[in-house]
């Protein structure tokens, strides 16, 4: 299963900061992979030393208007080259891993890069947790398989990262009127690629619906799609959507049967109006 680095996470509070991005180099607004920044650090570095930059975003808040935060976007990971004033702290420094554009101003920290993996040989967790945004935009409304989803819960919570967890639907959040607001329905599987005190970020591994904010993790995992066909029984389909070989045999020969009762019944009629 594949690794990846988070493009953003939901922190509680901004990183803590060893420095700054103070300028980017031949008078670029943004830095990418190879490209060379200037760092203002509060201590003295040595060159080889790797820090990683990121950037805090707005807050997001939830339905009850509670303000969460900051998202933190990642940039990368810079090295230190050489020394541009050590009187002030200023280093030249490389970007060896790009995430993200690095902006001017992107707060450098000693935390590594967060990533995670899509493997889904990992512990199963029953906590209950509310989806509150999504990567990108702090007020994004749906999301997919592959999509960062944020949660108001962390490790006081019972979150830890690597857990995989189920997504209900909530009814109650989804429509304005209804007469069952707790009916939920298992939607998706996420998986928690950052937990904190009291928020985490997770990954969706699969979904069989859109997730949206207001959406709460917990309970059994969502069952595989099933779909109607034509005679209005129901058939289990597989992760590819596509019929199992031996349901396509049987569902043939019940159309065709349907089909031959169809033409006697046409034929029979047409024998009646004749006579």
């Amino acid at each position: 299963p594949p690794t990846i680095y988070l493009t953003s996470y939901l922190s509680d509070g901004v990183p803590a900061s060893i420095g700054i991005v103070d300028e980017i180099q031949a008078q670029e607004k943004q830095a990418a992979f190879l490209q060379y920044v200037i760092l203002k650090l509060d201590r003295e570095a040595n060159v080889g030393e790797r820090f990683s930059a990121v950037m805090p975003r707005g807050n997001v808040s939830n339905k009850q208007s509670r303000s969460y935060g900051p998202i933190v976007e990642i940039g990368g990971t810079v090295e230190i080259v050489e020394a541009v004033d050590p009187a002030r702290r200023a280093y030249r420094a490389v970007v060896i891993k790009s995430v993200m554009p690095i902006e001017p101003k992107a707060i450098i920290t000693e935390m590594p890069l967060p990533k995670v993996s899509f493997s889904r040989n990992a512990t199963r967790a029953d906590v209950e947790a509310r989806v509150i945004g999504g990567e990108y935009d702090k007020s994004r409304k749906v999301m997919g398989s592959g999509s960062v989803v944020y949660l108001d819960q962390g490790t006081t919570g019972g979150l830890q990262e690597g857990q995989i967890l189920a997504v209900r639907a909530s009814r109650g959040s989804r429509r304005k009127n209804t007469d069952y607001p707790n009916d939920s329905q298992p939607i998706a599987v996420i998986k928690v690629a950052r937990a904190l005190e009291r928020v985490s970020t997770a990954v969706i591994l699969d979904t069989t619906a859109e997730v949206t904010p207001g959406d709460v993790t917990g309970g059994p995992l969502p069952q595989p799609s099933r779909a109607i066909n034509a005679l209005g029984s129901t058939r289990a389909m597989n992760v590819d959507n596509a019929a199992r070989p031996s349901e396509d045999s049987d569902y043939q020969e019940e159309t065709d049967d349907l089909d031959e009762d169809l033409e006697d019944d046409s034929n029979l009629e047409a024998e009646e109006a004749a006579d």
